[in-house]
C-alpha cells in the first residue's frame, strides 16, 4: 500500500514511519522535534493547505518525503517551495495474463505493493491485476500493465505515460500463479511485498515496505531498507536483511542468516545453522538443528534449545542460553551472561557483569569463565571431568560438593566479585 493511503493523523512520535497530513481548506501541519525510525512523510491535499518543516528538528533513519497537491504549499525553514509534488489520488485497475507450460519463473517490478500467490485453479495461466494510483485520471487510464512471456517465465511491470511515474504514483500488483513456480523475483521501491505458497529460489527487495513470505518451498533472499521482514515455513535456506525493521523467522528447513541495523531478530525452528546479527535490538534464537552465531552491538542475546554450538556476542546487553548441545561461548562488554542446561564446554567473558553457568550431566567441560567486575557462579553435572581453579582479587570463594578427577583444568576468575562453585558429590 502506498504511503499516500497509509496517512494517519499524528503530530509527533517515534515509529517505523511518521506520517503527517492535512486535508482541510486552510489546515496546516507544522513538523518539528520528530524522531522517526523510518521515513518522515508529509502531504497537503487541498486548497490552502500547507506543510511547514523546521528541518533542524526533524530526524529520520529513512527518507524525508514532503508532498502537496498543485494548490498546496510547502514551507521549509521559512522559505516557500514552489515546485510541489501532486498527490496520487486517482486510480484505475488493469488486468493481464500469460500462459506458460510447466513450472513458471516469475518476475515482478513496481513502485507499490506486490502480492504473489497460488491461485489453485487447474490452469497454466498467470493472472495479473494492477491497481494504478496516479496524479490525474488521465495518467491512471493511460498507464499500461505489461505481462510478457520470457522463455518459460513471466515478467510483469507497469509502463507509465511519458516513460516514468511521478514521485507519488504507485502501482499495486497482484499475481496469481499456477501450482508450480520455478523461481520468484519481486522488487519494489515503495510498498509491501507478500509472497505465499510458491516455490523455487525466491528473491524479494523493497526500499520502503514490509515483506511477508509464507509457505515457500525453495530458498529465500529478502531485503528491505525500511520495513519488517516475516518468513514462515520456508523449504530451503533463508537470507534476510533489513536496515530499519524487525526480522521474524520461523520453520526454516535450511540454514538462516538474518541481519538488521535497527530492529530485533527472532528466529524459531530452524533446521540448519543460524547467523543472527543486529546493531541495536534483541537477537533471539529458539529450536535450531545446527549451530548458532548471534551478535548485537546494543541489545540482548537469547538462545534456547540450540542443536550445536552457540556463540553469542554483545557490546552492551545480557546473554542468556538454555539448552545448548555444543560449546557455549559468550562475550559481553557490559552485561550479564547466564547459561543453563549446557551439554558442552563453556567459554564466557564479560567485562562488567555477572556470569553464571549450569552444566548438564552430559557435559565433561572444560569451563573458562571470567569477569572483570561481577560475581561468577558455576554448577557442574555428574559428567564433569578435571579440576576447577577459582581466582578472585577482591571477593570470597565458596566451593562445595566438587570432586576432582583426571581431565583438563577449568578456570573461574573475577577481579572484583565473589565466586560460587557447586558440584554433585
Amino acid at each position: 500500500m502506498s504511503w499516500i493511503r497509509k496517512l494517519t493523523q499524528t503530530m509527533a512520535g517515534t515509529m517505523a514511519g511518521t506520517v503527517f497530513s492535512t486535508t482541510g481548506s486552510s489546515a496546516s501541519v507544522n513538523i518539528s522535534s520528530v524522531r522517526s525510525r523510518g521515513g518522515v512523510y508529509a502531504v497537503a491535499t487541498s486548497q490552502g493547505g500547507f506543510v511547514s518543516v523546521n528541518g533542524s528538528n526533524v530526524e529520520s533513519d529513512g527518507s524525508v518525503f514532503i508532498a502537496a497537491d498543485s494548490r498546496g504549499t510547502i514551507v521549509i525553514n521559512g522559505s516557500s517551495v514552489g515546485a510541489v509534488v501532486a498527490a496520487a489520488k486517482f486510480s484505475s485497475k488493469k488486468h493481464g495474463s500469460a500462459d506458460v507450460a510447466g513450472p513458471v519463473s516469475l518476475r515482478v517490478a513496481t513502485t507499490g505493493d506486490i502480492t504473489a500467490q497460488r491461485h489453485g485453479a487447474d490452469t497454466d495461466a498467470v493472472a495479473v491485476t494492477a491497481t494504478i494510483h496516479a496524479t490525474t485520471q488521465a495518467r491512471a487510464d493511460k498507464a499500461v500493465l505489461v505481462v510478457d512471456n520470457v522463455g518459460d517465465g513471466v515478467a510483469v511491470r507497469v509502463e507509465w505515460p511519458n516513460g516514468e511515474a511521478e514521485p507519488t504514483e504507485t502501482a499495486d500488483i497482484v499475481v496469481l500463479c499456477p501450482s508450480a513456480t520455478k523461481s520468484v523475483e519481486l522488487g519494489g521501491v515503495v510498498g509491501d511485498v507478500h509472497c505465499e505458497d510458491l516455490g523455487g529460489d525466491c528473491t524479494v527487495n523493497t526500499t520502503s515496505g514490509n515483506i511477508v513470505i509464507k509457505r515457500h518451498t525453495g530458498a529465500v533472499t529478502a531485503t528491505s531498507t525500511s520495513g519488517d521482514i516475516e518468513a514462515d515455513v520456508i523449504g530451503g535456506s533463508l537470507n534476510a536483511q533489513s536496515m530499519s525493521g524487525n526480522v521474524f523467522v520461523s520453520k526454516v528447513q535450511g540454514a538462516a542468516k538474518v541481519e538488521t541495523m535497527s530492529g530485533c531478530a527472532r528466529l524459531t525452528d530452524v533446521q540448519g545453522e543460524v547467523v543472527a546479527t543486529t546493531m541495536s535490538g534483541l537477537a533471539s534464537v529458539m529450536n535450531t538443528g545446527g549451530s548458532c552465531v548471534a551478535r548485537t552491538m546494543s541489545g540482548g542475546v537469547v538462545g534456547r534449545r540450540i542443536g550445536g554450538t552457540f556463540a553469542a556476542k554483545t557490546s552492551s546487553g545480557d546473554i542468556t542460553a538454555f539448552g545448548v548441545e555444543g560449546k557455549f561461548s559468550a562475550q559481553s562488554m557490559s552485561g550479564d551472561i547466564t547459561g543453563n542446561d549446557l551439554d558442552g564446554p563453556v567459554d564466557v567473558h564479560t567485562v562488567c557483569g555477572h556470569a553464571e553457568a549450569k552444566l548438564s550431566d552430559k557435559s565433561p567441560g572444560p569451563v573458562h569463565m571470567q569477569t572483570d567486575s561481577g560475581d561468577v557462579v558455576l554448577h557442574v553435572g555428574s559428567g564433569f571431568k578435571g579440576t576447577v581453579q577459582p581466582s578472585t582479587s577482591t571477593g570470597n570463594v565458596d566451593v562445595r560438593d566438587l570432586q576432582s578427577s583426571e581431565g583438563p583444568v577449568s578456570a573461574v576468575q573475577t577481579t572484583t566479585g565473589n565466586i560460587r562453585i557447586r558440584g554433585t558429590q
